[in-house]
């Protein structure tokens, strides 16, 4: 009920009704065309083979790469404004070893991944710095597009996501529900005991996971400072993310006082 799909002889229409946005790109149809919405303020097109990517409000095919692996989890694009610069970034399997961070503004491939195990999934954060995966032996891992690393977060995992707008990190294991508040210190993590199973990420009222115990459904709130501290610093709003740390006493916030500084070295705001 969101999206409206159009052709000319030419050309292709395409519009978002909530965003009130709509693009008009070059395009001769095969009439076998696979459209995706999956990812915020972009469609993907799947055509023959090729993937082309538009933004919503922008007449012109933002990029085109080529993969055989088109199904949902297996593509992740972050299409991101901001007063001081724009990130269109997306990551794809070139085989089920082997995943490619393409950036879309400058057509260059920004890091290729190997991985011994095929890859079952991916997703960017709001950033498109860091990109979590999971192979087929359930083990997720982080890798680090700033310094080239990655990690092991889980030798096993079932659900897994990112806290939208935020570098907050929620996974399953078993009867844990494990949280990295800073993604900067993957060693460091916070454990929940869950019964059940995670379902999804609610970002109502309060900050959470859904877990399904049979046909009960329960509610795991998360730390609502934290995650706002990862919401002003994708704002820059470092006077904020300074009073968030500032009250808390307690030995999880290191990695997000070295974000903080990496942050304040990059704006120059060492006030």
């Amino acid at each position: 009920d969101r999206y409206i799909i159009a052709e000319t002889s030419s050309t292709l229409l395409l519009g978002d009704i909530v965003n009130d946005k709509s693009s008009e790109v070059e395009w001769m149809g095969s009439g076998n065309e696979k459209f995706e919405f999956t990812d915020r303020n972009i469609c993907w097109i799947c055509n023959a083979g090729e993937i082309s990517v538009v933004e919503f409000g922008i007449d012109e095919i933002l990029g085109n790469f080529r993969t055989e692996y088109v199904s949902r989890g297996l593509i992740s694009a972050i299409i991101k404004q901001s007063r001081e610069h724009s990130k269109k970034f997306i990551a794809y399997l070139l085989d089920l070893h082997t995943i490619c961070i393409l950036n879309l503004q400058t057509r260059i491939t920004e890091a290729t991944i190997d991985h011994d195990c095929n890859i079952l999934s991916l997703s960017f954060n709001s950033n498109a710095t860091k990109l979590l995966f999971k192979d087929k032996k359930r083990g997720l891992y982080l890798y680090n597009l700033l310094t080239g690393e990655k990690q092991t977060l889980l030798t096993y995992s079932g659900f897994y996501g990112w806290v939208p707008d935020s570098d907050v990190i929620v996974a399953q294991n078993k009867e844990s529900l494990n949280v990295w508040y800073s993604s900067d210190s993957p060693d460091k993590k916070i454990t929940i005991g869950v019964k059940g199973t995670v379902v999804a990420i609610k970002c109502d009222k309060k900050i959470g996971v859904t877990v399904q115990d049979g046909n009960i459904e329960n509610f795991t709130p998360l730390d609502d400072l934290l995650i706002k501290f990862g919401y002003a610093l994708d704002n820059k709003e470092l006077g904020t993310c300074l009073a968030v740390l500032e009250n808390r006493s307690d030995g999880e916030t290191e990695g997000h006082w070295r974000t903080l500084l990496r942050v304040a070295y990059e704006e120059q705001n060492y006030f």
